[in-house]
């Protein structure tokens, strides 16, 4: 469990550093790509179906949905993604009787389901960034 989790932030981490391959800083109060200025400018993608978008093989349903909102983005010149992971630990992360995280989800699809979600906005000019859950109750 603890190595799948280190590898799914290791994933994100790697994917919020770089943005087509150069590498993301904070210079001052500023972001940073080489040499140059980076500006975030994209949308909220929320979720798709309220908490059942990635683990137990879920993204494949959402999958066009979410191409959808990374090619409008993108057409419109949007280079990042704000999309919702955890929101209400109904399918993940998957919790045990006494309300441990005891992994990401009942069937060991969160990593695949959501890396596949990270090579579809890395196919298009995005920084996808992830919220870990809402405040929703």
């Amino acid at each position: 469990m603890r190595a799948a989790v280190f590898l799914f932030f290791g994933v994100c981490f790697a994917s919020l550093s770089e943005v087509r391959g150069q590498r993301l800083r904070v210079s001052g109060t500023h972001i940073m790509r080489g040499h140059d200025r980076f500006f975030l400018s994209g949308a909220n993608s929320a979720w798709v179906a309220y908490g059942y978008d990635f683990g137990n093989h879920q993204y494949q349903q959402r999958r066009a949905v979410y191409l959808s909102m990374l090619d409008v983005v993108s057409q419109a010149g949007g280079n990042s993604m704000r999309t919702w992971v955890h929101i209400h630990g109904a399918t993940s992360p998957k919790f045990n009787s006494s309300g441990h995280v005891t992994g990401l989800d009942n069937d060991g699809s969160f990593l695949s389901d959501f890396k596949r979600y990270l090579d579809d906005a890395r196919a298009r000019p995005h920084l996808p960034l992830f919220m870990e859950r809402s405040c929703s109750s």
